[in-house]
């Protein structure tokens, strides 16, 4: 238990690594192809991720089927 506790949090952090350092590439070439600051690139490279990742969870939910509370009397 103790290894895989160990590993899993390599691999956790190992992720974390991967998104800042993919986050940094795509704020230059934000940078390099708009010729704004870093801050703006950076800010405009975290809403793009941010939309993305907003239709991503809205395409995969959009046909879930709505839970009703079980509590609830039926009219």
């Amino acid at each position: 238990m103790r290894y895989l506790i160990i590993f899993g949090s390599l691999f956790v952090s190992g992720v974390v690594y991967v998104e800042i350092l993919g986050l940094i590439l795509f704020a230059d070439f934000i940078q390099q192809l708009l010729s704004v600051n870093k801050g703006l690139a950076f800010t405009i490279a975290i809403s793009i991720i941010a939309l993305i990742c907003a239709l991503i969870i809205w395409l995969i939910t959009r046909n879930a089927p709505i839970l009703e509370d079980e509590n609830e009397p039926e009219e």
